[in-house]
C-alpha cells in the first residue's frame, strides 16, 4: 500500500492468514527510493514477533533483533557503533591502519574509506549475552545485500579498530589463533551512537552532523532502532567520547 510516499508491504501466512512480514517506508527522496529505508518486522505462525530490522538511506541503523517462537529475545545484531560520517575532512594517507606479527612488519590497508560500518552479533541466552560474530564492511561499498562485510576477530572491539596507535592484540581471523598487533593511524572515527545522544541531549558540538549522519538523524524509527540501549542494561552505550575536530 503507497500513501503520499509512505509504504507498507504486508506478507501472509496462506494456511492461517496471520501477518508473516511487514515492511514500512517513507520515500523521502531519490536518494531513498531505491534503497532499503524502513523498518522490517517478521513474526511467527503463532503471531509472536520473529525479528526486527531498521534502515535508512540503504545503511542498517542500531539495534536489530531475534526472538524465538515465544517471543523471548535470542540475537542481538548491533550496527549503533558504524561511522556514518561520508566525507572526512582529514586528507588520504599512504596507509591508515598496519598489522604486525611478532614484532616485525606484517602488512598494511590503504582504506578504501576512513569510515567504516560495523556488525556486531550478540547470542542471548538464560540471561546472558555473548559477542559471537564481528564484522566490519566500507560505508561505499556495502550493499542492501550486504555482500562486502569482512569478518573479524569477536573478541576484538570497536576502539580497537578506530582508534589512533596501537592497539594490542587480536586474532588474524575469527577461525585463527594466530594473534597479530594491530595499529590504526587517525581517521576521525565518529561512531553514531554518540552523534545520536549529542544530537538528543542537544549537546554543543564543534562539527555538525554530516552525511550520512544528517540523513539517519531524520530518519523517523531512528529512536525505535537505537531504543534497545535504554531498554535493556545489557546494551547501555559506552560513555560518549568527546567530540573532536578532524585534525588539520
Amino acid at each position: 500500500m503507497r500513501d503520499k510516499g509512505k509504504v507498507r508491504i504486508v506478507s501472509r501466512y496462506n494456511d492461517s492468514g496471520r501477518h508473516h512480514a511487514e515492511y514500512i517506508s517513507e520515500l523521502e527522496s531519490e536518494r531513498t527510493r531505491y534503497r532499503q529505508n524502513g523498518v522490517f518486522r517478521s513474526r511467527w505462525p503463532s503471531g509472536a514477533p520473529k525479528s526486527v530490522e531498521y534502515y535508512c538511506v540503504g545503511l542498517p541503523v542500531g539495534f536489530h533483533q531475534c526472538f524465538d517462537t515465544d517471543g523471548n529475545l535470542r540475537y542481538v545484531i548491533d550496527y549503533s557503533k558504524s561511522d556514518l560520517e561520508a566525507n572526512k575532512p582529514i586528507p588520504m594517507n599512504e596507509w591508515f591502519r598496519a598489522f604486525y606479527e611478532s614484532g616485525s612488519h606484517a602488512t598494511r590497508h590503504d582504506l578504501p574509506s576512513r569510515s567504516q560500518l560495523f556488525r556486531e552479533v550478540y547470542a542471548v541466552k538464560k540471561g546472558k549475552v555473548e559477542k559471537i560474530e564481528f564484522g566490519t564492511a566500507d560505508i561505499f561499498g556495502y550493499t542492501d545485500y550486504g555482500s562486502n562485510w569482512q569478518p573479524i576477530d569477536p573478541q576484538s572491539s570497536v576502539t580497537q579498530w578506530t582508534a589512533p596507535g596501537n592497539q594490542g592484540y587480536i586474532r588474524s581471523h575469527p577461525l585463527s589463533d594466530r594473534l597479530i598487533q594491530i595499529e590504526n593511524r587517525n581517521f576521525d572515527y565518529q561512531g553514531f551512537s554518540d552523534v545520536y545522544r549529542r544530537h538528543k541531549k542537544a549537546l554543543s558540538d564543534p562539527r555538525q552532523a554530516q552525511a550520512y549522519n544528517a540523513d539517519v538523524l531524520r530518519c523517523p524509527w531512528i529512536d525505535a532502532a537505537m531504543a534497545l540501549a535504554s531498554e535493556d542494561p545489557r546494551f547501555t552505550f559506552v560513555p560518549m567520547s568527546l567530540p573532536v575536530l578532524a585534525p588539520p
